[in-house]
């Protein structure tokens, strides 16, 4: 198997965890706004006052968040069905649980190996092996 033919099939199958990271960054950023929301007493704005961001600006930015974080989702599950059903169609179940813990279950190499009892480097060798045998079912 060619490098090319290795990232393509890296690229598509890393596009689930990419995309949780996403999700995790929006959802702090909608609690952090969340809390700022809640913190904010009545506070009358005259035109010398210069405080933080007004709350009504808070509060469409929240929503526009949660827009993102919405259409992210839909986009996300999509990605993993996609992703799952390839990891699925693996005959070896030791590439199965590598991949399936790497890309859906987002662990890293070393966290795998523990999870598996197996030592970091039969892991990625594992890991590389997997890859190398998936087939990729672009829809």
């Amino acid at each position: 198997m060619g490098s090319e033919d290795f990232k393509e099939k890296k690229h598509f199958l890393m596009r689930y965890r990419k995309n949780i990271a996403k999700i995790n960054r929006l959802k702090t950023l909608i609690y952090i706004l969340d809390e700022e929301i809640k913190s904010v007493k009545s506070v009358k704005y005259d035109s010398s006052s210069r405080g933080g961001e007004p709350s009504e600006n808070k509060v469409n930015k929240k929503i526009d968040y949660e827009i993102r974080l919405s259409n992210i989702k839909k986009i996300t599950d999509q990605y993993k069905r996609e992703i799952i059903e390839c990891i699925d169609n693996l005959e070896d179940i030791r590439f199965i649980d590598v991949l399936e813990k790497y890309f859906i279950d987002c662990y890293d190499m070393e966290e795998i190996s523990i999870e598996l009892n197996y030592s970091l480097r039969y892991t990625r060798y594992l890991y590389s092996q997997a890859i190398e045998h998936i087939t990729l079912n672009v829809h």
